[in-house]
């Protein structure tokens, strides 16, 4: 799965001020970044908006080990943590001059692991990090839980915060996608959100908009 940022006339408008954010970059093998943000702030939490340039690449040829294909991937280290054996990384492209990373913050702290792969035979390098903002209305906006997937279902997990994000949701909107929410269930673990229409693009890693009313 691929990560996809919502256009930035969609994004909402309360961000923190950046100089409450602190961000710590580091190579921790010729594979792999971890991306730390520290947000001073402790009670503000929300999504950083990160904007990364990197490049990945092969370090032997194919005659050498066989390998056709590389990819990158992101592991958002709260959300492991929520939901352990989950399906929790996302891929994104395999070099990019300006991409959009989402990093959690929970208790003013989020963290990121950006992976190429194969991992003995590839190298990562990230040339610029940059925190564009932090969305903090966490009561527009949710997603589902990474070890649940269906095309007509969105599992969320029942927790108290997310019953008072989705009550009286009549849709979910992300981009220029939408959909309609016919039936809400709920039951110890999962609120569940069901629809007659295709709900692929709301699946995790990404955030989607609650609609409440017509």
């Amino acid at each position: 799965m691929f990560y996809e940022r919502k256009l930035d006339s969609e994004r909402d408008e309360n961000i923190i001020d950046l100089d409450e954010l602190e961000i710590d970059v580091k190579r921790i093998t010729t594979y792999k970044y971890v991306i730390h943000v520290k947000n001073n702030n402790k009670f503000k939490n929300g999504i950083v908006d990160l904007k990364v340039s990197y490049q990945s690449h092969f370090l032997k040829t194919f005659f050498n080990t066989l390998d056709i294909k590389k990819y990158v991937f992101v592991k958002d280290i709260n959300i492991d943590n929520m939901y352990p054996g989950g399906f929790n990384n996302f891929n994104i492209p395999v070099t990019s001059n300006e991409y959009y990373l989402p990093i959690n913050v929970i208790n003013g702290e989020g963290e990121i692991e950006i992976y190429s792969y194969p991992y003995e035979n590839t190298k990562l390098d990230i040339q610029n990090v940059e925190i564009v903002g932090m969305y903090t209305d966490r009561y527009r906006y949710i997603h589902g839980n990474p070890a649940k997937y269906d095309e007509n279902k969105i599992y969320i997990d029942n927790t108290t915060e997310n019953s008072v994000i989705i009550e009286g949701v009549t849709k979910v909107k992300m981009d220029n996608h939408s959909a309609v929410i016919s039936d809400v269930e709920k039951n110890d673990k999962y609120i569940i959100l069901k629809s007659n229409d295709d709900l692929s693009y709301f699946q995790y890693p990404n955030f989607f908009e609650i609609i409440k009313g017509k």
